[in-house]
């Protein structure tokens, strides 16, 4: 049986986000002392893209997109997906 994957947004002390997919809430609380967050929350999986961009390792920082220390400038996740073949 696979556990139900939910990602969350940690608020780092600088106030920069970090996101991660856990499996359970205990998870979560051990991510946030790991990185020292301010706070964390479930983030809204309304918008597919997103989810499966940040499911690819993409983060996002102020207005770029960046993934394994490449940052790129693209309008939104959808188009960032579809420029990087990601599809929800």
């Amino acid at each position: 049986m696979t556990d139900k994957m939910t990602e969350y947004e940690f608020t780092l002390l600088d106030g920069s986000k970090r996101y991660e997919f856990v499996s359970e809430l205990g998870d979560a609380f051990a991510f946030e002392r790991m990185h020292k967050a301010r706070s964390f929350k479930p983030v809204d999986a309304a918008d597919p893209w997103e989810t499966a961009a940040r499911a690819a390792g993409w983060e996002q920082r102020d207005s770029h997109f960046t993934r394994c220390g490449v940052s790129i400038a693209y309008v939104d996740w959808k188009t960032l997906c579809i420029a990087e073949g990601i599809s929800p």
